[in-house]
Protein backbone atom coordinates (compact mmCIF):
# COMPACT_ATOMS: atom_id res chain seq x y z
CA UNK A 1 0.00 0.00 0.00
CA UNK A 2 1.68 3.84 -0.90
CA UNK A 3 1.53 5.70 2.12
CA UNK A 4 2.52 8.59 0.53
CA UNK A 5 -1.05 9.06 -1.23
CA UNK A 6 -2.53 8.80 2.42
CA UNK A 7 -0.62 11.81 3.85
CA UNK A 8 -2.42 15.00 3.64
CA UNK A 9 -2.23 18.63 5.34
CA UNK A 10 -5.01 19.12 7.45
CA UNK A 11 -5.37 22.66 9.04
CA UNK A 12 -8.25 22.80 10.88
CA UNK A 13 -10.34 26.60 11.48
CA UNK A 14 -8.44 29.02 14.34
CA UNK A 15 -10.83 31.22 16.24
CA UNK A 16 -9.14 34.62 17.49
CA UNK A 17 -9.25 36.18 21.08
CA UNK A 18 -12.29 38.07 22.15
CA UNK A 19 -14.35 36.34 19.99
CA UNK A 20 -18.17 36.76 19.15
CA UNK A 21 -20.22 34.02 17.04
CA UNK A 22 -23.78 34.63 16.54
CA UNK A 23 -26.47 31.96 16.84
CA UNK A 24 -26.22 29.03 14.17
CA UNK A 25 -23.21 30.18 12.86
CA UNK A 26 -21.24 28.02 10.32
CA UNK A 27 -17.61 27.82 9.83
CA UNK A 28 -16.48 25.96 6.49
CA UNK A 29 -13.18 24.99 5.45
CA UNK A 30 -9.69 25.84 6.61
CA UNK A 31 -10.25 29.16 8.07
CA UNK A 32 -8.67 31.60 10.56
CA UNK A 33 -11.27 34.14 12.23
CA UNK A 34 -8.87 37.17 13.90
CA UNK A 35 -9.21 38.70 16.79
CA UNK A 36 -11.80 40.84 18.66
CA UNK A 37 -14.58 39.85 15.58
CA UNK A 38 -18.29 39.75 15.80
CA UNK A 39 -19.61 37.15 13.55
CA UNK A 40 -23.36 38.19 12.79
CA UNK A 41 -26.23 35.17 13.86
CA UNK A 42 -26.85 32.53 10.72
CA UNK A 43 -23.31 33.36 8.98
CA UNK A 44 -21.28 30.88 7.14
CA UNK A 45 -17.18 31.79 7.43
CA UNK A 46 -15.75 30.10 3.95
CA UNK A 47 -12.89 32.96 4.00
CA UNK A 48 -10.34 34.14 6.44
CA UNK A 49 -11.81 37.50 8.72
CA UNK A 50 -9.29 39.93 9.79
CA UNK A 51 -8.49 41.31 13.12
CA UNK A 52 -11.00 44.17 14.49
CA UNK A 53 -14.08 43.93 12.18
CA UNK A 54 -18.16 42.61 11.83
CA UNK A 55 -19.10 40.18 9.38
CA UNK A 56 -22.38 38.71 8.45
CA UNK A 57 -24.26 36.73 5.80
CA UNK A 58 -23.73 33.98 3.42
CA UNK A 59 -20.96 33.98 2.44
CA UNK A 60 -19.96 36.42 5.51
CA UNK A 61 -19.18 39.49 4.07
CA UNK A 62 -16.76 42.39 6.10
CA UNK A 63 -19.84 44.93 7.01
CA UNK A 64 -17.87 47.34 9.24
CA UNK A 65 -14.36 47.81 11.11
CA UNK A 66 -14.14 48.55 15.10
CA UNK A 67 -12.38 51.00 16.25
CA UNK A 68 -10.04 50.05 19.24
Amino acid sequence: MNTNRLKRKIRDYVIGDNVSLGANVTVIGNVHIGNNVIVGAGSVVIKDVPDNCVVAGNPAKIIRYQNN
